[in-house]
């Protein structure tokens, strides 16, 4: 075996099944602990497994999860053990989140019989996620410096390839922040041989850097609707009922297979059709290399990109849940486009 797939988000809140045979062993983002607790970490969408339903979901091909996202601490560190428990009981090694101590998981160390695979995950501030601290579990930032020094600890436990995944771009939006290809730049420089983009819920590009290939989004490969309790306060009280159905456009998504022998990459297209998960070609899930271009051209692109996004989901959320259109409607549409206009009255930071 020296061959892996990649996959984007996963989040089953009960059993499925991917229906798609894999050939080789899935390393997936896995977007939501495992546990029953009840009361969830201020002010997020809060999201959670009963169960690991993914282990059926993929018969038991599961190789590695990735926790390095914004909810792996929705139900705080109790809640993040009881994932770490479940996975340890099911056999499934996990990367990206825990406590300082253990590095948060990183690097973690496959063999892989000929070869070895190192993996490491990271998260993006933006993402509001939980940042591990000296008194407390959680994830670790988009350093390249931290991620430099987290690959030379794979090499020295013999990693032949590191792998390093990020959660980090803008939700709903399908080209990555221009910052974001600078920091790709960084991530590579510190020497990863893949990286792999999770966390904007549609697909992104990709493109090749110095010789290493990056895919800035994979996308949801499986992901539930959302219908529960969430923003809960510091009381553990949530202060409403969150609804958000998904689309057609984020139940597209790419898988990557990777051989970690010689570096090699195949992009895999796939659609989530809510019964079963399909096979497709990359150009039928929207799948493309991201063009080169100058810097001013594609901080153009993204802003048309960034607004597109951002009114698309809006409109798909209202035929969704049809309600009374009011004025406040019209303002919030308003602010919003306000956040991505340079100088904009709702533009932040």
């Amino acid at each position: 075996m020296t061959s892996v797939v990649f996959l984007g988000d996963v989040w089953l809140r009960k059993p499925r099944s991917a229906t798609v045979p894999f050939l080789d062993p899935v390393i997936l983002n896995l977007e939501a602990p495992i546990t029953l607790r009840t009361v969830g970490y201020p002010g997020k969408i809060n999201l959670r497994s009963d169960e690991p339903y993914f282990q059926s979901a993929f018969r038991g091909e599961t190789l590695a999860v990735c926790l390095a996202n914004n909810h792996c601490m929705d139900f705080f560190g109790e809640g993040l053990t009881d994932t770490l428990t479940s996975l340890q009981l099911q056999g499934v090694p996990s990367f990206g989140a825990g406590t300082l101590g253990q590095n948060v998981g990183n690097p973690l160390i496959i063999d892989m019989g000929p070869v070895m695979l190192g993996l490491c995950g990271y998260v993006c501030s933006t993402a509001h996620p939980v940042f591990a601290t000296t008194t407390g579990p959680g994830v670790k930032p988009i350093d390249p410096v931290e991620i430099a020094r987290d690959i030379a600890s794979a090499r020295r436990k013999g990693a032949t390839k590191v792998v390093v995944y990020l959660h980090w771009g803008v939700e709903e939006v399908h080209l990555p922040r221009p910052e974001d290809r600078e920091l790709a730049r960084a991530v590579v420089a510190a020497g990863a041989d893949l990286v792999i983009g999770t966390h904007a819920h549609v697909l992104q590009p990709w493109e090749r850097i110095d010789g290493v290939w990056v895919f800035y989004g994979l996308g949801n490969f499986m992901f539930a609707d959302i219908d529960g309790p969430g923003d809960y306060d510091t009381a553990g009280v949530p202060a409403r009922h969150i609804r958000k159905r998904w689309h057609r456009w984020n139940r597209r998504s790419i898988g990557v297979r990777y051989n970690v022998a010689t570096g090699e990459v195949e992009p895999l297209g796939f659609e989530d059709q809510g019964a079963r998960v399909m096979a497709a070609t990359v150009q039928e899930v929207g799948g493309y290399e991201l063009r080169k271009a100058n810097a001013h051209a594609y901080g153009r692109s993204f802003f048309w990109s960034h607004v597109y996004g951002m009114v698309r989901a809006k409109i798909g959320a209202f035929i969704a849940e049809p309600k009374r259109i009011r004025l406040r409607h019209f303002r919030a549409l308003a602010a919003m486009i306000g956040e991505v206009i340079p100088g904009g009255p709702g533009r932040k930071g």
